[in-house]
């Protein structure tokens, strides 16, 4: 004799209220009834009835992206589920600042290490992050392809300054800062070294009357 299936029609069971019964032919339906849903994000499903009265089925599915989402800059979402949203990669940077904090010289070891194990890709980062940061810079050089002036030259020279600091102040690119302290790091004047580099005035070669 067969079973009368429990009509579920406008119960509510967590986020989804039973609109109907579902039934769509399903290759594989184990023998269960579908009930077509309405969650309470607006969204339909279909789900077995088996599932909507143990609870194992409480949503369309945002439950679970909302708990996810939830998790987002933890160590579970970014080492277990290796998640890599602004939020997680956010959090790994604070880790990795946290931990140079409190052990520097073992962050100098570990980043030695694996500098020495991955030199091309070190390399390929290195780059990324120069020209990404030159971009950035380069939205507010004002200056940039301008003259330097000799108070600018000073402020290039200083040690206590690191090239991004002068770049910021200047309102110039950080590849042109580079390249100007590696002309002020030579023998040879920067002023100078632009003049020889530059273009040189026709010059008569006529012999002597």
């Amino acid at each position: 004799m067969q079973q009368r299936t429990e009509d579920l029609t406008g119960r509510s069971f967590g986020r989804l209220t039973v609109l109907e019964r579902d039934r769509a032919p399903r290759e594989s339906s184990g023998g269960h009834a579908y009930w077509r849903c309405a969650c309470d994000c607006g969204n339909e499903t279909s789900v077995a009835g088996c599932a909507l009265r143990d609870g194992s089925t409480k949503s369309c599915g945002c439950l679970r992206r909302e708990m996810y989402a939830a998790k987002h800059g933890t160590r579970y979402s970014y080492d277990g589920r290796g998640c890599r949203c602004d939020q997680c990669r956010k959090w790994k940077r604070e880790q990795d600042l946290r931990y140079r904090a409190r052990n520097p010289e073992k962050a100098k070891e570990k980043s030695r290490r694996w500098k020495d194990a991955h030199p091309e890709e070190h390399l390929a980062m290195t780059r990324r992050n120069a020209k990404k940061l030159n971009d950035k810079l380069r939205e507010t050089a004002e200056r940039h392809g301008r003259e330097w002036t000799g108070v600018e030259l000073e402020i290039a020279s200083r040690p206590d300054l690191t090239a991004r600091q002068v770049a910021t102040v200047l309102r110039r690119t950080l590849s042109a800062v580079r390249n100007m302290r590696q002309r002020l790091a030579s023998d040879l004047d920067p002023r100078d070294r632009m003049l020889a580099n530059g273009p040189q005035p026709p010059t008569s070669r006529s012999g002597p009357r």
